[in-house]
């Protein structure tokens, strides 16, 4: 692709409407009441923790009265990159057997609001994930407690998507919705497309053997970078694109199945293409403005919503 292609490129599937009457309150709400809607995650790293204050406002215009009810605390300057393993520990699990290892990104700490509107209400989450699958918190039976004395978790966690899927989310209720802003740039920074597409294909099949039936998950691409530095910015974009065709790959058999419970994939590589530059934050390019992940959150919230519709008895 030559540089005139690239300015012209734009993408415009099928059924991917911005409707402008959805982000209405009340038919936001009618969308939450009809779905049975009352847990929502959103994951992801920088980015996602962006996009995820764009779900927030979302929510906020149907359920205004919202309240932060929970903060994953940092309270040692020199952890601030570390999980705060309390912070996801259930009544069950001793804290003496998790573990949480560093993330590459500080400001990234998980945190709970509970929204409502007389007597509708919502949960929204944010917890950070720099990897579709790690150890960053994990069961650890190495510290002297043996796992025996513990059958909830005798076989254990060694990653932190299965520690989310099997035991935290079994104490604080699985998200009907989960939106994952997928963690590309750090999956480059760690991982070649060969080992790339092995982790990815753990998290689809944990995500579709452990989430309940009615909940679905839906992941978003990251958008193409936009540095100063002319050739730092073609090859990091490079790599974006090629991850997430291997992303794409990974995850084309759900796309294909209707009662896969990861339901869809947004690729903002396309969309953010005409405007790579124009939507960035001023002198970071790894971060759009504000807007772009607002509008990409009505976007998402609406398609899950409406997807989720026809799996409702």
């Amino acid at each position: 692709m030559n540089a005139q292609s690239l300015e012209s490129a734009r993408f415009e599937p099928d059924d991917c409407i911005f409707s402008e009457s959805f982000p209405e309150a009340h038919s936001l709400r009618d969308h939450i009441r009809i779905n049975n809607v009352t847990n929502i995650l959103v994951s992801g790293a920088s980015n996602g923790k962006l996009f995820a204050g764009g779900v927030l406002k979302v929510i906020k215009k149907a359920l205004p009265d919202c309240q932060r009810v929970r903060s994953e605390e940092n309270r040692i300057k020199e952890s601030e990159f570390r999980y705060n393993v309390s912070y996801f520990q259930v009544p069950a699990v001793p804290v003496s057997i998790m573990h949480g290892d560093s993330r590459g990104c500080k400001h990234c700490r998980a945190y709970q609001y509970h929204c409502s509107h007389g007597n509708l209400s919502v949960n929204l989450e944010y917890i950070s994930l720099t990897r579709f699958v790690d150890s960053a918190v994990r069961l650890n039976y190495g510290l002297g407690e043996p796992y025996e004395r513990y059958p909830p978790f005798r076989f254990g966690s060694s990653t932190m998507v299965e520690y989310l899927l099997k035991y935290y989310f079994k104490h604080w209720g699985y998200p009907d919705i989960w939106l994952v802003y997928a963690p590309i740039i750090h999956e480059i920074l760690d991982r070649d497309l060969r080992t790339f597409a092995i982790y990815m294909e753990v998290f689809r099949q944990l995500v579709n053997l452990y989430m309940p039936a009615t909940s679905r998950t839906a992941i978003v691409t990251p958008h193409l970078e936009c540095y100063t530095n002319a050739t730092t910015n073609l090859l990091l974009n490079i790599k974006i694109h090629n991850m997430t065709q291997v992303l794409f790959n990974v995850l084309r058999p759900d796309l294909l199945n209707p009662d896969s419970k990861i339901l869809g994939f947004l690729d903002l590589v396309s969309l953010s293409c005409p405007v790579m530059c124009d939507w960035h934050q001023v002198n970071i390019g790894a971060h759009m403005a504000e807007e772009w992940y607002d509008k990409i959150a009505s976007y998402m919230i609406e398609f899950v919503l409406n997807e989720k519709r026809h799996l409702m008895p």
